[in-house]
């Protein structure tokens, strides 16, 4: 999806202070957009922000696996982003299962997609919870991801980080719900943080209500047993300022909801939250280096058209605002894709790091 110019990375980052402690810790969530648009430029871009805001754990989504042939050996994206951030030494990815390639696309690689996460702090386990719901309008795989990190040794504390990323379609994403919310009342885990992208809509809050309020909702949610969130963006908002937004679905009109969430449990309390990821600092510090992609990737297709390949040229779905042409996203909807040898000509600008914006929070724990 395009998503405008201003709504790059769009990384959520908060601030919380763990029980306690005087010391805070700063917790972001991101969709990394899989390999969308100059994937090798965004992610020096989005690790500069990472490491410029000082973020200690990272919650990513849409993040790619490519398995080689060869080898058998699996990577992911978030390999490539740690080379530039040396502090985050803990990480931990896991697929989802596997994306659908478009129709008649000749490329291989990345073929699955998941959650993700990078920590400064020591990871002491991690559990997978299934969410994928069969027979539903989306068909792709879903799972959320919970991380207990020690963020302090003495005495020992830790933080149960669980990342998602729910369904898009309305009905699925309050099956999605309901199944976070099953899982945590069957434990006793505390200081719960949980993040990444809901996917929610204005008009449909229900996915996110589940989690923050005892009213009903629009997801027919049977209540369950497990204290109420809050929404650290909500708890940082200034009298009469506006809930930021999060996400945009380019061209136009811009950022038109806020599926990017991190919601805390009572134990934690938030003492600073914002966004992150403006595209014009993106462009000024890559527009060279995205410029010169493109020309690559133009003269890539090119040479595969010349020695024989067919199809789709484009390494990801341009969505339905783009077409794909000569192996890059342009403006005009995607039924003006075409397959090589047919592209003749390309022209448009993707000069935006993400389709969300990057959330950030500074938490503490709540003395107990």
């Amino acid at each position: 999806m395009f998503r405008a110019q201003y709504c790059c990375v769009l990384l959520y980052i908060f601030t919380v202070k763990p029980v306690n402690s005087s010391s805070s810790i700063r917790i972001g969530t991101f969709n990394l957009w899989n390999v969308m648009f100059n994937w090798k430029e965004r992610l020096q871009y989005i690790a500069s922000v990472i490491k410029e805001q000082e973020i200690d754990i990272v919650a990513f989504q849409e993040v790619r696996f490519s398995t080689d042939e060869a080898t058998g050996l699996t990577t992911s994206q978030l390999e490539e982003v740690k080379k530039y951030l040396p502090n985050h030494k803990w990480m931990v990815v896991q697929p989802a299962g596997p994306v659908r390639k478009p129709e008649n696309a000749y490329w291989k690689g990345w073929t699955e997609e998941g959650l993700g996460v990078l920590s400064k702090f020591p990871m002491e386990h991690y559990t997978k919870i299934n969410l994928t719901t069969l027979g539903g309008k989306d068909a792709n795989p879903r799972l959320a991801l919970l991380v207990q990190i020690k963020v302090k040794q003495t005495p020992h504390q830790v933080i149960n980080v669980v990342a998602v990323h729910f369904s898009y379609e309305k009905h699925q994403q309050c099956q999605n719900a309901q199944h976070v919310l099953k899982f945590l009342s069957s434990t006793d885990l505390d200081n719960i943080i949980v993040l990444g992208d809901f996917n929610t809509y204005p008009d449909f809050p229900g996915p996110v209500e589940a989690f923050i309020s005892s009213v009903a909702t629009s997801c027919p949610i049977r209540q369950l047993h497990v204290p109420l969130f809050r929404d650290a963006i909500l708890e940082s908002l200034k009298p009469n300022q506006k809930v930021p937004l999060t996400f945009s679905n380019m061209p136009s009109p811009g950022l038109i909801s806020r599926p990017d969430r991190i919601l805390v449990s009572p134990s934690i309390q938030v003492v600073d939250s914002h966004l992150q990821g403006q595209g014009d600092l993106y462009v000024n510090s890559f527009y060279t280096a995205i410029v010169i992609k493109r020309i690559e990737t133009v003269f890539g297709s090119a040479f595969d058209s010349f020695t024989g390949k067919v199809g789709y040229s484009c390494l990801h779905d341009c969505g339905p605002h783009g077409s794909c042409r000569c192996g890059l996203c342009v403006k005009g909807g995607n039924k003006l894709n075409c397959n090589i040898p047919d592209c003749a000509e390309c022209g448009s600008e993707e000069l935006f790091p993400s389709d969300h914006m990057m959330v950030v929070a500074e938490i503490t724990l709540v003395q107990s």
